[in-house]
């Protein structure tokens, strides 16, 4: 049998198999409006993120493999690279606010490596003259963001995470490659190729939650890149594993967490969609510091205590949050890890009533008040909040103040998730002119969030790329 044919029990040639037959026509008419929302999220996070230290770092790296005459955009600049090099220097901008989409149960950003990745070879398709209509886009949106998650729930998102993995990291590049496979119009052997390469790239440790590194925004970053990278190998000919997954030799499931759980792969395959179950970040804090830290601030608006009246905080929360969230930024201490630590985002939260992009520049983290509200922060584990992780992510709050008073709020999961009314098209607009305010004049702005809204009528997304240019 060639490897290529869909044995039995062969979960990736299942897997590529939806991906070629996805049509627009088909899907759910939430899952078309959900994909508009991702798209323009990641966009404002990629333009407010251009000018990040990350970003203007990998765009002087990616500047020594010399100049190109025609590339893909990089969102924000009047650049072009290549559009690996352009899908990985979005990536990373894209990342670089931390206020990206995260899907819960498969604990990574599938919008921060997808989209880039399918715009950068989008722009690269129409300039050769094969036009990529809007309803395409969604098509791989929707791939992407269903294959990436379905792995990283399959090898287990916690059990990565325990194991020093970023599912990020990990899971993100056979995504990238469904979605790329599926802008290229690959059949099912070769889409099985890409996808067998995108899993091969696999990568990415979780060094950043806690010493402040780039590294996080650099998995976005080779995900999206390694994905288009082995999706047009695959196209040329390369030939890529055949059961990349599920194979009980060295399988990506099994080597990342030695167990495989082969019905996450294709259970409910194209009835239920995992860009339905993806929520956005409202803080630019760790997604597992949300709940504790919108709790913060509705306590404080609610109750009007100021921060120096409070004598201690306690989060209850679940073991992988209390690992990669429980240092606290010292006095001083300038390295930008204030981003995943609980005791610094709720101290900025009670202090300033948000958590944004400001909250963590190195001046506002240094200043005393933030810095002292930060040393009274602690984290407990509660088994139960642990037992439904990742599933949900629940927490509670206490916060005792020096008047013996003690409030406290419980939530289910973080805010901004698919069941929050707050996220709809209208609030995300806004998102995006908040976000990508000194970046983006208004005009082109309107322009932007014109034609998402109007995606699966377009024709060419030529219009859309051109607008994202400097």
């Amino acid at each position: 049998m060639d490897q290529y044919e869909k044995p039995i029990a062969k979960p990736t040639a299942t897997l590529a198999e939806f991906v070629v037959n996805l049509e627009y026509a088909t899907l759910p008419a939430p899952v078309g409006d959900r994909a508009r929302i991702a798209l323009l999220d990641t966009l404002s996070c990629g333009i407010a993120g251009h000018q990040s230290a990350a970003a203007q770092s990998s765009r002087k790296t990616l500047r020594r493999f010399g100049p190109v005459q025609h590339g893909s955009v990089v969102w924000g600049t009047s650049e072009i690279l290549p559009s690996p090099w352009a899908a990985l220097a979005n990536a990373i901008a894209a990342r670089s606010p931390k206020m990206d989409d995260t899907h819960l149960g498969g604990k990574l950003h599938p919008g921060s490596f997808v989209i880039p990745a399918i715009l950068a070879v989008a722009e690269e398709r129409e300039r050769d003259g094969r036009a990529v209509s809007g309803q395409l886009l969604i098509e791989a949106i929707t791939a992407g963001y269903e294959i990436a998650v379905r792995v990283s729930r399959a090898a287990g998102a916690a059990e990565q995470r325990l194991r020093g993995w970023h599912p990020t990291g990990t899971c993100g590049p056979i995504g990238a490659a469904a979605a790329v496979a599926k802008i290229l119009g690959l059949d099912a052997k070769t889409t099985l190729s890409a996808l067998g390469l995108g899993g091969d790239q696999a990568a990415g440790l979780s060094l950043h939650h806690t010493d402040g590194s780039m590294v996080g925004f650099f998995h976005s970053g080779h995900a999206a890149a390694g994905g288009i990278l082995g999706a047009y190998l695959a196209a040329d000919g390369f030939r890529g594993p055949g059961e990349v997954l599920a194979s009980a030799d060295a399988g990506l499931c099994r080597a990342l967490t030695g167990s495989c759980d082969i019905d996450q792969l294709t259970s409910g395959l194209g009835e239920r969609f995992s860009l339905l179950e993806t929520g956005m970040k409202p803080y630019a804090s760790c997604r597992s510091t949300h709940g504790a830290v919108e709790s913060s601030i509705l306590l404080r608006t609610q109750r009007g205590f100021t921060p120096e009246s409070v004598r201690r905080v306690s989060v209850f929360t679940n073991r992988i949050a209390n690992m990669q969230c429980r240092h606290v930024v010292q006095p001083g201490n300038k390295v930008p890890g204030g981003s995943t630590s609980m005791a610094y985002s709720v101290a900025a939260a009670i202090c300033d009533l948000t958590v944004g992009p400001k909250q963590f520049h190195p001046d506002r983290m240094a200043q005393a008040d933030v810095q002292q509200l930060a040393q009274k922060v602690g984290m407990v584990v509660d088994p139960d909040f642990d037992a439904v992780y990742p599933q949900q992510w629940p927490c509670k709050i206490e916060i005792e103040l020096e008047n013996g008073e003690t409030l406290s709020r419980s939530v289910d999961n973080p805010p901004w998730e698919p069941e929050d009314t707050a996220v709809n098209w209208h609030a995300v607009q806004e998102r995006a002119r908040h976000m990508t305010e000194g970046f983006m004049d208004s005009y082109r702005l309107t322009r932007l969030i014109s034609l998402v809204e109007d995606l699966p009528n377009l024709k060419t997304i030529t219009p859309l790329t051109q607008t994202l240019g400097g």
